[in-house]
């Protein structure tokens, strides 16, 4: 984006609290791109949790636009339509917002990006418009945990699980000693399971007759 006005004063979600002034990295033309790396601030998000977002700019007016984008998959790009967090169009570009993870959220390091601009009418990740920032920062997506209900022996069987879906490579499950529904899980022949971790307890078991593929 480009020019002073309307800039990303201060940005705060979870761990990160960082007010900042903006770079011109285009040259001496105040139109120039305005555009700050702020990937070395982090904070840890969890899967399938809720958190909120705060972000302040310095010139308040009902033009100013703000798109947040999330790249849950972590391929580079903000391209899934999951991944556009917000866009804010002529509301003054700043305010508290809500961040939901996916469940299906890549664990992993991935990035953020906030962008204000100027009198526009749609929100794009990458482009250039006459006034406003780009700033990026880095989101660590942790893994969700779950434990093993067992009120039948099937993995697939949604009931099994507290969330009331069967988990993916999102989460890490844990097969309790004792399962508050009585069965250990079996993944039927067929059936090709996922998690990002899987803890068995003293004298708990699995049986695998499908395949499980455990990410970490």
């Amino acid at each position: 984006s480009a020019n002073a006005y309307g800039y990303i004063s201060r940005v705060q979600l979870g761990t990160i609290d960082n007010p900042s002034s903006y770079t011109n990295i285009g040259g001496a033309d105040p139109n120039d791109l305005y555009y700050e790396d702020w990937t070395a601030f982090s904070t840890n998000i969890t899967v399938g949790q809720s958190y909120s977002i705060t972000i302040t700019n310095t010139y308040t007016v009902d033009l100013i636009d703000l798109g947040i984008w999330i790249d849950w998959n972590r391929d580079g790009v903000f391209s899934d339509g999951s991944e556009s967090i917000l866009c804010e169009i002529d509301n003054y570009g700043e305010g508290t917002f809500s961040v939901n993870v996916p469940i299906n959220a890549q664990v992993g390091s991935t990035r953020m990006r906030l962008r204000t601009f100027y009198w526009g009418d749609v929100c794009y990740p990458c482009a250039t418009t006459e006034n406003g920032e780009v700033e990026d920062y880095t989101l660590n997506i942790l893994p969700a945990s779950t434990t093993w209900i067992g009120n039948s022996a099937d993995w697939n069987d949604a009931a099994n699980w507290p969330e009331g879906f069967v988990p993916n490579a999102s989460y890490e499950v844990i097969i309790s000693a004792i399962p508050s529904g009585g069965s250990f899980p079996v993944i039927s022949l067929g059936v090709q399971a996922r998690c990002y971790s899987l803890t068995l307890q003293a004298n708990a078991t699995i049986t695998i007759n499908g395949t499980l593929e455990v990410v970490k």
